[in-house]
């Protein structure tokens, strides 16, 4: 999933560093690229287009770079004054990329990133699967861990099994196996909040078992960094929210704070959690099976707390996750020193993440240096250097982490690719059956709407 991926008590405040400049401010929005900082022109640069192109998170730049290749003129409409959507990429906190977005490129084998990051010259590598099992302060034994990773796979195939035995939807939690002991509440974190953003309760059984899996690829400069890249050089308004989409007769208007623009078709590709807002009016209005589709798919919650901790004191390799043996699903997870950097990414999600997103950035970070502490020592506070929060759930424009489909919800994703009054589509990861919650099944449903639309030009 695209991974942004407890009982602790308050620690005495963090030193503040800080704050950063305007500049840096912009350099962090633009994952460093300055071509993704938007034109101070209060007016669209262009009028009429073919096919718009509402969003410019990863489907909205695929879709226009699909557009651009067969010569249709496009422009993609941008609320936020960057590129990406929820893939960003940091260059300014650390020292070192801090994906406060996507940081995995899930499925490699057939994920298009992967090949488009490769072309580009990016590097990228494979996840090396280290991973290591706390109980209290002390690491696992042999069998410990045996026992513990026997649990994770066992329940991940129970619950494949389990959605096979039977043909209607309900919840992942009903193919857990029963039988986990004392590994229940680890299990439970790994595969709900940790792995999907939700309690598996909240998860249709359907789309857990058909989400895709395979090797898992890491991008040293920053998925957001390679995001922003393929974007560049496409037609866009930066800073231009849209307020309604409405078909008219064979055009489409599209009323943004800018101005309008019209086209023959449009590809709308804000997240699910936009389009249940109503932010954005839809003329004719969305169906009653558009609407039950947003429903089923509102984002989930995940949270990054950036940690830097130079010199490596607990002594672990670079791309470990750390896990806590942990009854409790409001807890982290540690990806530590991505990349061979000294930046760890303390992750959690579900209902935690929401509790820390509404608590703020303090006391987000206060936890999880509480849960670091309570892991490796207290003596690891004190080596602590920078620290930085993902708060996505409270930016209007994105609204949460990627979509899961609630239980009995799995086919919304193929009623949400349904065009709206056979000219408005729809693209994003929430719109992929297998590869939801990833930034190349965004990516591919950017390039299917793009398909569909060009057909409907060209007609």
């Amino acid at each position: 999933m695209i991974v942004m991926t407890r009982s602790a008590t308050l620690a005495t405040a963090l030193r503040q560093r800080s704050r950063p400049t305007r500049r840096d401010t912009f350099a962090i929005a633009a994952g460093g690229l300055t071509a993704s900082v938007a034109s101070p022109s209060l007016a669209l640069p262009i009028r009429e287009v073919d096919i718009a192109v509402v969003g410019g998170g990863a489907a909205g730049i695929a879709a226009a770079r699909s557009l651009v290749r067969a010569g249709i003129s496009t422009l993609i409409v941008e609320s936020q004054r960057r590129t990406g959507g929820r893939c960003i990429t940091d260059t300014i906190t650390f020292g070192a990329p801090f994906d406060r977005g996507a940081h995995w490129l899930h499925s490699a084998e057939v994920n298009p990133l992967v090949r488009l990051g490769r072309d580009l010259g990016f590097s990228l590598y494979a996840d090396p699967e280290r991973d290591r099992l706390m109980i209290g302060q002390r690491e696992a034994t042999e069998a410990e861990r045996s026992a513990y990773d026997a649990a994770v796979q066992g329940s991940e195939e129970a619950i494949v099994r389990f959605s096979e035995s039977r043909p209607e939807d309900g919840p992942a939690l009903a193919g857990l196996p029963r039988d986990l002991g004392e590994w229940r509440g680890p299990v439970r974190f790994r595969l709900g909040p940790y792995d999907c953003g939700k309690t598996l309760a909240d998860i249709s059984i359907q789309d857990y078992a058909k989400a895709a899996g395979g090797e898992d690829v890491f991008c040293r400069p920053g998925v957001g960094t390679l995001v922003a890249t393929l974007g560049r050089g496409l037609p866009t308004s930066l800073g231009t929210p849209v307020s309604q989409v409405a078909v008219e007769n064979d055009a489409v208007r599209i009323e943004t704070s800018r101005g309008t623009l019209r086209a023959r078709a449009a590809i709308v590709t804000v997240s699910t959690s936009v389009l249940a807002g109503d932010t954005i009016r839809f003329t004719p209005g969305l169906t009653d099976e558009h609407r039950a589709a947003i429903d089923g798919l509102i984002l989930s919650s995940s949270l990054h707390v950036g940690v830097e901790i130079p010199g490596n004191p607990v002594g672990v390799e670079p791309d470990t996750t750390v896990f806590l043996k942990s009854d409790e699903e409001r807890t982290f997870a540690a990806f530590a020193r991505a990349g061979g950097s000294e930046l760890w990414y303390l992750d959690t999600g579900g209902i935690y993440a929401r509790e820390l997103e509404a608590a703020g950035e303090q006391t987000a970070t206060q936890l999880a240096i509480n849960w670091l502490a309570s892991v490796f020592g207290e003596a690891v506070r004190q080596r602590i250097a920078r620290t930085a929060v993902t708060l996505w759930g409270r930016i209007p424009t994105i609204g949460g982490a990627w979509s899961v489909a609630s239980p009995g919800k799995q086919t919304s994703r193929a009623a949400l690719r349904v065009p709206l009054a056979e000219r408005v589509f729809f693209a994003g990861e929430a719109c992929h059956d297998t590869l939801w919650g990833t930034v190349g099944g965004a990516w591919e449903t950017g390039e299917a709407a793009a398909r569909e639309a060009i057909k409907l030009v060209r007609r």
